[in-house]
């Protein structure tokens, strides 16, 4: 695939928490002496956050003073666009990473989270040794790969760390239909090669494929922000994916050449 892959489309934060309701359900995930303290402010509907998933949050984080909170550290309120980040990939510190997983959207958490599950006894350049931060989480959504199976294909599933070689062409979609295609392995006439979850290509691509057996056929639909995001795509300078842009990928999957391990 030709590499569009501008900035990422998911802005990695540094020290984010996130907002909460009412109604309180206290958990207290542990890391040996280390306790996440997390209450449930309200308990969304939507899809849970698990891990591997990308997730879209607000977050407000203070360093916490006397139980309470101090010193603004982040409020993504403020951003033009809230940021995402991957859960279980270490893009954010340990208390923030565990608060979210097992939300769901429309959910809103506090988060009491201590230093040993934060930045430690080093802390950094706004946060000081040893200090428990305080955040509140919403979920405001969990993009996912929409995939229409067109052929089935035969052997085993390809699986994250498999690299593989496949055929695709890439369309711009409107109204949930092809409306103009941006990019194709097939009329280039050469077929790509992919490590699945290395980061090579978009996220969406990267995820859809995931399950899928050689020889195997499959319609995805990938939305923004597993795509191109805020800032859309270009080539020699000319726009060819615009922003905030939902993409079709016809993909079929050739050959699975290196398994996971192998």
């Amino acid at each position: 695939m030709t590499r569009f892959r501008v900035t990422p489309v998911w802005i990695l934060v540094t020290l984010c928490s996130a907002l909460v309701g009412c109604g309180t359900r206290d958990q207290t995930p542990s890391v040996g002496s280390a306790t996440l303290q997390v209450t449930d402010l309200a308990i969304g509907d939507g899809t849970l956050a698990t891990d591997g998933d990308f997730v879209v949050v607000n977050v407000a984080s203070w360093l916490a003073v006397d139980g309470r909170p101090g010193e603004v550290l982040e409020d993504t309120h403020d951003l033009e666009h809230s940021p995402m980040f991957q859960l279980g990939k270490g893009m954010v510190f340990d208390g923030l990473e565990r608060g979210i997983t097992g939300m769901r959207v429309g959910g809103k958490r506090r988060l009491v989270i201590p230093p040993e599950l934060a930045f430690g006894a080093t802390g950094n350049e706004r946060v000081p040794p040893n200090t428990t931060l305080i955040a509140e989480i919403e979920l405001l959504k969990v993009p996912l790969v929409e995939r229409e199976i067109l052929e089935r294909g035969e052997g085993r599933s390809a699986v994250v760390g498999d690299m593989l070689l496949i055929h695709y062409d890439g369309w711009i979609a409107e109204n949930g239909e092809k409306k103009e295609r941006f990019d194709s392995s097939l009329i280039r006439g050469s077929a790509i090669q992919i490590t699945v979850g290395a980061d090579e290509v978009i996220p969406g691509l990267d995820m859809g494929v995931v399950g899928m057996k050689q020889g195997g056929k499959s319609i995805l639909t990938i939305p923004p922000e597993l795509g191109y995001g805020h800032t859309g795509a270009l080539q020699d300078g000319e726009v060819i994916v615009p922003p905030a842009t939902t993409l079709i990928f016809e993909v079929e999957l050739i050959e699975i050449l290196r398994k996971v391990g192998a």
